[in-house]
C-alpha cells in the first residue's frame, strides 16, 4: 500500500482491485486497505493456476512460457472484468515493484489525456543494475513488419531470430530523450502499464507509447 501513497495521488478517487491464491495474504490485503480511504476495494481469492513444471526459479524458462503467459493473461483479464466499473483509467502494477519516479502516473494520465493515441503507455523498468528489467517492451524495424502477423509454427524459430535482430529495446530508444518524451512500441510487459478504459472493449487504430526516462525499481 505504500507504493500507492507514494504517487501522490488523491485516493478518494483511486480504486484497487487485487487477486491472491493465498488466504493468509488476503486477510493482510484487507487489514491493510481498510486503512487507507479508498474510493472501492475488490479483493478476490482465486484458486491457482498449475503448470507441471513451473516454479519461481523455472519461471523464466522459455518452454515454460506460453503456458504461464496463457495463464497470467486469463487471471488479468478475469480482474479486469470482475473489477471495473465506471473508471476512466487502468494501471497494472506488478507486485514486486517496490519504487516509482515522482508522479510517474500522474505524468501517464497527463499524456492520455491531452493525447487521443496515447492509451497505453508504459515506463521503463530497472531491477538493481539491470537497467532494462521489462524486456517484453520493443519497437521493430518498419522493414520487418510481417514478424507482426501469423507466423507458421515451422517458421517461428527463423522468424524469433528476424526479431532478435531487427527490434529496439526501451534504453536503445529513450537515448537522450526528454524524461515525458513519447515513443511508440510494437510490444509491452505489465510490469508498470497504464490503459485508457474504453480500450479493454478492444478499440481498433490505438499505438502503444512508452515514456521517456521514467523509471520504477522493481526488487
Amino acid at each position: 500500500m505504500g507504493l500507492l501513497v507514494s504517487t501522490d495521488l488523491n485516493l478518494a478517487n483511486v480504486s484497487i482491485a487485487l487477486l491472491t491464491s493465498s488466504a493468509s495474504e488476503f486477510e493482510k490485503i484487507r487489514l491493510a486497505t481498510d486503512r487507507l480511504p479508498f474510493a472501492r476495494v475488490d479483493i478476490y481469492l482465486h484458486s491457482p493456476f498449475s503448470i507441471p513444471g513451473l516454479s519461481y526459479d523455472t519461471r523464466h524458462d522459455p518452454a515454460l512460457q506460453l503456458q504461464r503467459r496463457s495463464a497470467i493473461a486469463g487471471l488479468r483479464n478475469y480482474l479486469v472484468s470482475r473489477a471495473l466499473r465506471d473508471e476512466k483509467h487502468v494501471l497494472w502494477l506488478d507486485v514486486d515493484i517496490v519504487e516509482l519516479s515522482t508522479r510517474i502516473v500522474q505524468t501517464m494520465l497527463h499524456h492520455s489525456d491531452s493525447n487521443p493515441e496515447a492509451g497505453i503507455i508504459i515506463a521503463r523498468c530497472q531491477q538493481h543494475k539491470i537497467e532494462n528489467y521489462d524486456k517484453n517492451a520493443w519497437a521493430l524495424n518498419r522493414d520487418e513488419k510481417t514478424l507482426l502477423e501469423a507466423i507458421p509454427h515451422a517458421d517461428r524459430e527463423a522468424a524469433y531470430t528476424r526479431l532478435e535482430k531487427s527490434r529496439k529495446t526501451v534504453p536503445e530508444l529513450i537515448k537522450d530523450s526528454k524524461d515525458d518524451e513519447l515513443f511508440p512500441l510494437d510490444s509491452v510487459g505489465a510490469t508498470i502499464l497504464y490503459l485508457r478504459a474504453d480500450l479493454r472493449e478492444g478499440a481498433q487504430g490505438w499505438k502503444v507509447l512508452g515514456l521517456g526516462r521514467e523509471e520504477l525499481g522493481e526488487a
